[in-house]
This record gives structure tokens, C-alpha cells and sequence, in this order.
């Protein structure tokens, strides 16, 4: 319980979470976090802009996203994730949003 306080204090520090059954895993740089409640839960708990859905089963770090190619995106870490093919346009227009002030 301590251990996600403090990951939900700092969402930076995560790159993505996804959906296992029924825990929400938190994808850190040297370990990944089980915490046991819904994907969406969690995501609403973080409160935060820099996150998103690109499918029903992952929410990333708009802050981590090296790369979009096709449906693909690439994480900082290497990662390659799937994007929804009803959440490609929203996560275009997001990654826009979010870059064009920081370029």
C-alpha cells in the first residue's frame, strides 16, 4: 500500500501500466509493480494529463514515448506497445497536444 502511495505521488517515474488479469502493473525502469485493482481505477487515481489509454489494456507516459510507427509505440525503455485501432487518432492528437509546447 506504502509502495503505491508514493508511485501515485510520482507518476513520472513510471513509464506504462497494463492490465493482467486482475492487477494493474505498474512498468517502472528496474522493476515492475502488481497492484490489485482495475487498470482504469488506477489510471483515474494518478490524475495526471501525461497519461493515456492506446488500448483497452495499456495506459502510458505521454513523457516516455519515443515513437510512433503504424500502430506501434515505442517506450524509452525499448518496449514496443500495441495502439487500439479506435485509439489511434486520439493518441495522435494527444502526442501533438502534449509536444508542441515543449519543442
Amino acid at each position: 500500500f506504502i509502495v503505491l502511495t508514493v508511485l501515485l505521488l510520482f507518476p513520472t517515474l513510471y513509464d506504462y501500466l497494463y492490465r493482467e488479469k486482475k492487477y494493474a502493473v505498474l512498468v517502472l525502469q528496474d522493476r515492475q509493480v502488481h497492484v490489485r485493482k482495475p487498470l482504469r481505477v488506477v489510471f483515474e487515481e494518478l490524475d495526471s494529463e501525461n497519461f493515456m489509454f492506446i488500448e483497452r489494456g495499456f495506459v502510458v507516459n505521454i513523457e516516455h514515448i519515443l515513437r510512433l510507427a503504424d500502430r506501434d509505440l515505442t517506450m524509452r525503455n525499448g518496449d514496443v506497445l500495441p495502439v487500439g485501432r479506435t485509439y489511434l487518432k486520439t493518441v495522435k492528437r494527444m502526442l501533438l497536444h502534449f509536444w508542441k509546447d515543449r519543442i
